[in-house]
Protein backbone atom coordinates (compact mmCIF):
# COMPACT_ATOMS: atom_id res chain seq x y z
CA UNK A 1 0.00 0.00 0.00
CA UNK A 2 1.34 3.29 -0.59
CA UNK A 3 0.68 6.27 1.81
CA UNK A 4 0.87 9.83 1.86
CA UNK A 5 0.96 10.95 5.76
CA UNK A 6 0.91 15.11 6.02
CA UNK A 7 1.86 16.22 9.70
CA UNK A 8 2.04 12.74 11.03
CA UNK A 9 3.41 11.52 13.95
CA UNK A 10 7.14 10.55 13.13
CA UNK A 11 6.54 6.96 15.23
CA UNK A 12 3.20 6.45 13.26
CA UNK A 13 5.32 7.16 9.67
CA UNK A 14 8.00 4.68 10.84
CA UNK A 15 5.81 2.05 12.02
CA UNK A 16 3.97 2.01 8.86
CA UNK A 17 7.52 2.00 6.72
CA UNK A 18 8.79 -1.33 9.06
CA UNK A 19 5.56 -2.89 8.02
CA UNK A 20 6.57 -2.63 4.08
CA UNK A 21 4.36 0.21 3.25
CA UNK A 22 5.21 2.67 0.52
CA UNK A 23 5.45 5.87 2.91
CA UNK A 24 5.77 9.77 1.95
CA UNK A 25 6.07 11.83 5.06
CA UNK A 26 4.84 15.76 4.45
CA UNK A 27 5.79 18.73 6.45
CA UNK A 28 7.46 16.37 9.12
CA UNK A 29 8.14 18.68 11.93
CA UNK A 30 12.14 19.27 13.01
CA UNK A 31 11.51 16.79 15.58
CA UNK A 32 10.01 14.14 13.46
CA UNK A 33 12.39 14.59 10.76
CA UNK A 34 15.98 13.43 12.81
CA UNK A 35 13.53 11.08 15.14
CA UNK A 36 12.33 9.09 11.32
CA UNK A 37 15.70 9.72 9.49
CA UNK A 38 17.61 8.13 12.23
CA UNK A 39 15.05 4.95 12.92
CA UNK A 40 14.53 3.91 9.78
CA UNK A 41 16.87 1.00 7.94
CA UNK A 42 19.42 3.06 6.55
CA UNK A 43 19.16 1.17 2.88
CA UNK A 44 15.89 2.50 2.78
CA UNK A 45 15.47 6.08 4.69
CA UNK A 46 11.38 7.28 4.93
CA UNK A 47 10.87 9.81 2.09
CA UNK A 48 9.81 13.02 3.92
CA UNK A 49 9.32 16.99 1.99
CA UNK A 50 8.40 19.79 3.25
CA UNK A 51 6.32 22.54 1.73
CA UNK A 52 5.45 26.24 2.96
CA UNK A 53 1.92 26.58 4.69
CA UNK A 54 0.32 27.29 7.86
CA UNK A 55 -3.46 28.17 7.31
CA UNK A 56 -6.37 26.10 5.27
CA UNK A 57 -5.93 28.24 2.07
CA UNK A 58 -2.00 28.27 1.95
CA UNK A 59 -2.39 28.06 -1.69
CA UNK A 60 1.28 27.06 -1.54
CA UNK A 61 0.79 23.87 -0.30
CA UNK A 62 -2.09 23.14 -1.85
CA UNK A 63 -0.45 23.12 -5.00
CA UNK A 64 2.24 21.50 -3.14
CA UNK A 65 -0.37 18.32 -2.41
CA UNK A 66 -1.33 18.19 -5.95
CA UNK A 67 1.99 18.08 -7.35
CA UNK A 68 3.11 15.11 -4.88
CA UNK A 69 0.29 12.98 -5.25
CA UNK A 70 0.55 12.91 -9.02
CA UNK A 71 4.29 12.17 -8.35
CA UNK A 72 3.46 9.31 -5.67
CA UNK A 73 0.30 8.33 -6.53
CA UNK A 74 -0.58 7.16 -2.95
CA UNK A 75 -3.69 5.08 -2.34
CA UNK A 76 -4.10 6.57 0.88
CA UNK A 77 -3.81 10.34 1.67
CA UNK A 78 -4.06 11.04 5.60
CA UNK A 79 -4.15 13.79 7.20
CA UNK A 80 -3.19 14.44 10.49
CA UNK A 81 -4.49 18.34 11.17
CA UNK A 82 -7.49 20.62 9.94
CA UNK A 83 -5.15 22.71 7.82
CA UNK A 84 -3.30 20.20 6.13
CA UNK A 85 -6.88 18.06 5.43
CA UNK A 86 -7.78 21.39 3.88
CA UNK A 87 -4.92 21.44 1.80
CA UNK A 88 -5.47 17.85 0.98
CA UNK A 89 -9.07 18.39 -0.14
CA UNK A 90 -8.15 21.08 -2.35
CA UNK A 91 -4.89 20.03 -3.88
CA UNK A 92 -6.60 16.90 -5.04
CA UNK A 93 -10.06 18.44 -6.01
CA UNK A 94 -9.06 18.37 -9.76
CA UNK A 95 -7.08 15.17 -10.15
CA UNK A 96 -8.56 12.48 -12.27
CA UNK A 97 -7.33 9.80 -10.07
CA UNK A 98 -7.42 10.71 -6.34
CA UNK A 99 -6.26 9.09 -2.92
CA UNK A 100 -8.81 7.59 -0.62
CA UNK A 101 -8.31 10.61 1.89
CA UNK A 102 -8.66 10.46 5.89
CA UNK A 103 -8.63 12.50 8.64
CA UNK A 104 -7.72 12.84 12.10
CA UNK A 105 -9.67 14.24 14.09
CA UNK A 106 -8.11 15.56 18.07
CA UNK A 107 -11.03 18.10 19.18
CA UNK A 108 -14.28 16.72 20.98
CA UNK A 109 -16.34 19.94 19.29
CA UNK A 110 -18.76 19.62 17.18
CA UNK A 111 -18.24 20.85 13.44
CA UNK A 112 -20.16 24.12 12.57
CA UNK A 113 -22.09 23.46 9.30
CA UNK A 114 -22.69 26.83 8.33
CA UNK A 115 -18.20 27.47 8.53
CA UNK A 116 -17.17 27.33 5.38
CA UNK A 117 -14.04 26.40 6.25
CA UNK A 118 -15.28 23.09 7.67
CA UNK A 119 -16.55 22.44 4.40
CA UNK A 120 -13.24 22.15 2.48
CA UNK A 121 -11.98 19.88 6.14
CA UNK A 122 -13.86 17.41 7.78
CA UNK A 123 -17.35 17.97 6.49
CA UNK A 124 -16.10 17.19 2.51
CA UNK A 125 -17.40 14.58 1.25
CA UNK A 126 -13.59 13.71 -0.60
CA UNK A 127 -13.27 12.44 2.92
CA UNK A 128 -13.55 8.50 3.18
CA UNK A 129 -12.76 8.03 7.07
CA UNK A 130 -12.17 9.87 10.08
CA UNK A 131 -9.32 8.69 12.61
CA UNK A 132 -10.67 9.90 15.66
CA UNK A 133 -8.41 10.62 18.97
CA UNK A 134 -10.64 9.18 21.59
CA UNK A 135 -14.40 7.69 21.87
CA UNK A 136 -15.52 10.89 23.09
CA UNK A 137 -14.05 13.10 19.61
CA UNK A 138 -16.02 10.24 17.65
CA UNK A 139 -19.01 10.89 19.73
CA UNK A 140 -18.76 14.99 18.49
CA UNK A 141 -18.51 13.79 14.83
CA UNK A 142 -21.44 11.67 15.38
CA UNK A 143 -23.32 14.21 16.74
CA UNK A 144 -22.02 16.76 13.97
CA UNK A 145 -24.03 14.17 11.59
CA UNK A 146 -21.04 12.37 10.05
CA UNK A 147 -21.82 8.35 9.85
CA UNK A 148 -20.61 5.76 11.80
CA UNK A 149 -19.06 2.95 9.30
CA UNK A 150 -16.60 6.40 8.34
CA UNK A 151 -15.19 6.83 12.04
CA UNK A 152 -12.76 4.87 13.58
CA UNK A 153 -10.87 5.56 17.17
CA UNK A 154 -7.55 5.53 16.68
CA UNK A 155 -5.79 6.65 19.81
CA UNK A 156 -2.41 9.07 19.69
CA UNK A 157 0.46 7.47 20.52
CA UNK A 158 3.47 9.43 22.51
CA UNK A 159 6.69 10.26 20.95
CA UNK A 160 9.97 8.81 21.85
CA UNK A 161 11.66 11.02 24.35
CA UNK A 162 14.58 11.47 26.00
CA UNK A 163 15.18 10.49 29.55
CA UNK A 164 18.83 10.90 30.00
CA UNK A 165 17.93 13.50 32.93
CA UNK A 166 17.39 11.46 36.35
CA UNK A 167 14.24 12.50 38.42
CA UNK A 168 17.22 13.70 40.76
CA UNK A 169 18.05 15.72 38.68
CA UNK A 170 14.89 17.97 38.18
CA UNK A 171 14.29 17.42 42.22
CA UNK A 172 17.24 19.09 42.87
CA UNK A 173 16.70 22.05 40.40
CA UNK A 174 13.44 22.34 42.11
CA UNK A 175 14.76 22.74 45.07
CA UNK A 176 12.57 20.01 46.69
CA UNK A 177 13.63 18.10 50.06
CA UNK A 178 13.68 14.33 49.83
CA UNK A 179 10.41 13.99 51.24
CA UNK A 180 8.36 16.43 48.86
CA UNK A 181 5.92 15.14 46.82
CA UNK A 182 5.71 16.82 43.54
CA UNK A 183 2.47 17.63 42.09
CA UNK A 184 2.81 18.61 38.42
CA UNK A 185 1.31 19.37 34.93
CA UNK A 186 2.29 19.80 31.05
CA UNK A 187 0.83 21.97 29.65
CA UNK A 188 0.38 25.36 27.04
CA UNK A 189 -1.27 27.04 30.14
CA UNK A 190 -4.49 28.51 28.76
CA UNK A 191 -8.04 28.76 30.46
CA UNK A 192 -9.70 25.60 28.62
CA UNK A 193 -5.99 23.51 30.47
CA UNK A 194 -7.97 24.55 33.78
CA UNK A 195 -4.76 25.19 35.23
CA UNK A 196 -6.39 27.47 37.31
CA UNK A 197 -7.76 24.67 39.08
CA UNK A 198 -5.27 22.97 40.23
CA UNK A 199 -3.84 26.12 41.93
CA UNK A 200 -7.04 26.67 43.62
CA UNK A 201 -6.93 23.14 44.71
CA UNK A 202 -3.47 23.55 46.04
CA UNK A 203 -4.29 27.03 48.03
CA UNK A 204 -6.66 24.66 49.82
CA UNK A 205 -4.11 22.22 51.13
CA UNK A 206 -1.83 24.76 52.66
CA UNK A 207 -2.23 22.83 55.96
CA UNK A 208 -0.37 19.79 54.18
CA UNK A 209 3.56 19.43 54.66
CA UNK A 210 5.99 18.58 52.14
CA UNK A 211 4.65 18.64 48.44
CA UNK A 212 5.38 21.23 45.68
CA UNK A 213 3.55 22.56 42.50
CA UNK A 214 5.60 22.21 38.89
CA UNK A 215 3.82 24.11 36.35
CA UNK A 216 5.47 22.97 32.99
CA UNK A 217 4.71 24.95 29.76
CA UNK A 218 4.22 28.78 28.33
CA UNK A 219 1.73 30.31 30.74
CA UNK A 220 -1.13 32.15 28.80
CA UNK A 221 -3.50 32.90 31.73
CA UNK A 222 -3.52 35.60 33.92
CA UNK A 223 -5.58 33.98 36.23
CA UNK A 224 -3.25 31.28 36.54
CA UNK A 225 0.03 34.22 36.99
CA UNK A 226 -2.49 35.82 39.83
CA UNK A 227 -3.47 32.73 41.64
CA UNK A 228 0.15 31.79 41.77
CA UNK A 229 1.38 35.05 44.03
CA UNK A 230 -0.71 33.84 46.45
CA UNK A 231 1.49 34.32 49.87
CA UNK A 232 0.27 31.11 50.83
CA UNK A 233 1.83 29.42 47.69
CA UNK A 234 5.08 31.14 48.24
CA UNK A 235 8.21 28.64 47.67
CA UNK A 236 5.71 26.19 46.88
CA UNK A 237 5.04 26.98 43.07
CA UNK A 238 7.48 26.39 40.49
CA UNK A 239 7.01 27.92 36.66
CA UNK A 240 9.38 26.32 34.54
CA UNK A 241 8.09 28.04 31.15
CA UNK A 242 8.23 26.06 27.79
CA UNK A 243 11.03 22.43 27.98
CA UNK A 244 11.85 21.01 25.39
CA UNK A 245 12.88 17.88 28.17
CA UNK A 246 9.40 17.93 29.68
CA UNK A 247 8.57 14.55 29.70
CA UNK A 248 12.15 14.00 31.41
CA UNK A 249 11.04 16.35 33.59
CA UNK A 250 7.66 14.35 34.45
CA UNK A 251 10.10 12.11 35.94
CA UNK A 252 10.47 13.97 38.83
CA UNK A 253 6.19 13.88 38.99
CA UNK A 254 4.85 12.04 41.69
CA UNK A 255 1.30 12.77 40.73
CA UNK A 256 0.40 14.15 37.05
CA UNK A 257 -2.80 16.37 36.96
CA UNK A 258 -4.76 17.48 34.06
CA UNK A 259 -7.27 19.51 34.85
CA UNK A 260 -8.77 20.39 31.04
CA UNK A 261 -12.53 21.71 30.97
CA UNK A 262 -12.31 20.48 27.21
CA UNK A 263 -9.92 17.34 25.73
CA UNK A 264 -9.70 15.13 22.89
CA UNK A 265 -6.41 13.16 24.29
CA UNK A 266 -4.00 15.18 26.34
CA UNK A 267 -0.52 13.68 24.57
CA UNK A 268 1.35 15.08 27.70
CA UNK A 269 -0.96 12.77 29.75
CA UNK A 270 -0.15 9.69 27.36
CA UNK A 271 4.27 10.50 27.79
CA UNK A 272 3.14 10.83 31.65
CA UNK A 273 1.37 7.16 31.94
CA UNK A 274 4.04 5.95 29.75
CA UNK A 275 6.74 6.98 32.32
CA UNK A 276 4.53 5.44 35.21
CA UNK A 277 3.47 8.37 36.63
CA UNK A 278 0.21 8.56 38.56
CA UNK A 279 -2.51 10.14 36.70
CA UNK A 280 -5.40 12.30 38.07
CA UNK A 281 -7.09 14.02 35.42
CA UNK A 282 -10.71 15.29 35.05
CA UNK A 283 -13.86 14.12 33.55
CA UNK A 284 -12.76 16.08 29.70
CA UNK A 285 -13.23 14.13 26.11
CA UNK A 286 -10.90 11.08 26.03
CA UNK A 287 -9.26 11.54 29.45
CA UNK A 288 -11.34 9.42 31.08
CA UNK A 289 -11.21 6.51 28.64
CA UNK A 290 -7.05 6.50 29.43
CA UNK A 291 -7.47 6.77 32.95
CA UNK A 292 -9.44 4.10 34.09
CA UNK A 293 -11.07 5.96 37.93
CA UNK A 294 -9.40 4.05 40.53
CA UNK A 295 -7.53 1.69 38.47
CA UNK A 296 -5.06 3.98 36.45
CA UNK A 297 -5.66 7.05 39.00
CA UNK A 298 -8.73 9.26 39.72
CA UNK A 299 -10.65 11.12 37.73
CA UNK A 300 -12.81 14.28 38.90
CA UNK A 301 -15.72 16.52 37.45
CA UNK A 302 -14.70 19.37 35.16
CA UNK A 303 -14.43 22.85 36.64
CA UNK A 304 -14.81 21.12 40.60
CA UNK A 305 -11.43 21.99 41.93
CA UNK A 306 -12.64 21.04 44.84
CA UNK A 307 -13.06 17.58 44.26
CA UNK A 308 -9.68 17.76 42.42
CA UNK A 309 -7.90 18.96 45.97
CA UNK A 310 -9.73 15.77 47.58
CA UNK A 311 -8.07 14.07 44.74
CA UNK A 312 -4.97 15.27 45.43
CA UNK A 313 -4.68 15.33 49.01
CA UNK A 314 -6.14 11.48 49.47
CA UNK A 315 -2.96 10.63 46.69
CA UNK A 316 -0.35 12.81 48.43
CA UNK A 317 -0.43 10.90 51.84
CA UNK A 318 -0.34 7.01 50.20
CA UNK A 319 2.96 6.48 48.51
CA UNK A 320 1.38 3.24 47.67
CA UNK A 321 -1.47 4.06 45.93
CA UNK A 322 0.65 6.38 43.69
CA UNK A 323 2.85 3.26 42.96
CA UNK A 324 0.14 0.92 42.44
CA UNK A 325 -2.12 3.60 40.22
CA UNK A 326 1.07 4.09 38.31
CA UNK A 327 2.11 0.91 37.46
CA UNK A 328 -1.57 0.32 35.83
CA UNK A 329 -1.44 3.38 34.02
CA UNK A 330 1.83 2.67 32.41
CA UNK A 331 0.43 -0.93 31.53
CA UNK A 332 -2.83 0.63 30.06
CA UNK A 333 -1.18 3.30 27.91
CA UNK A 334 0.93 0.60 26.57
CA UNK A 335 -2.20 -1.34 25.09
CA UNK A 336 -3.87 1.56 23.31
CA UNK A 337 -1.31 4.31 22.12
CA UNK A 338 2.21 2.42 21.40
CA UNK A 339 2.84 2.76 17.57
CA UNK A 340 2.25 -1.04 17.18
CA UNK A 341 -1.34 -0.62 18.66
CA UNK A 342 -2.36 2.86 17.06
CA UNK A 343 -1.14 1.36 12.98
CA UNK A 344 -3.05 -1.80 13.77
CA UNK A 345 -6.06 -0.02 13.47
CA UNK A 346 -4.89 2.32 10.50
CA UNK A 347 -3.97 -0.20 8.63
CA UNK A 348 -7.56 -1.93 9.18
CA UNK A 349 -9.08 1.63 8.68
CA UNK A 350 -6.98 1.96 5.53
CA UNK A 351 -7.72 -1.71 4.50
CA UNK A 352 -11.71 -1.06 4.76
CA UNK A 353 -11.32 2.10 2.73
CA UNK A 354 -9.16 0.86 -0.27
CA UNK A 355 -12.08 -2.62 -0.45
CA UNK A 356 -15.31 -0.45 -0.55
CA UNK A 357 -16.60 1.23 -3.81
CA UNK A 358 -16.65 5.17 -3.30
CA UNK A 359 -17.14 6.32 -6.87
CA UNK A 360 -21.28 6.49 -6.81
CA UNK A 361 -21.17 7.55 -3.57
CA UNK A 362 -18.69 10.57 -3.32
CA UNK A 363 -17.16 11.70 -6.46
Amino acid sequence: MRIMLVHAPAPIARELHVRGHGVLVCNATQRSMPDTAREAPESSPVPSVHFAGDRKLSWNAIRSVASQVRRYRPDILHAFTPASLAWCVLGTSALRRRPNLISFRGIPRLLRHSDPSEWISYLSPRVRMHACESHAVMQSMMRSGIAADRLRVTYNTAWEFDLSESAEYWRSLWSCSPGDVVVGTVAHVRPIKGIDLLVRAMLEMTDVPNWKLVIVGKVDDGLVTALTQSPSLQGRVMLTGHLDQAPSAMQAFDLFVMPSRSEGLCRALIEAMTIGVCPIVSSAGGMKELVRHERDGLVFPIDDFMALSLAIRRLIGDHEQRRCFGRSAREHVQALCTPKVVVDQLEEMYACVMKKDWDDEFD
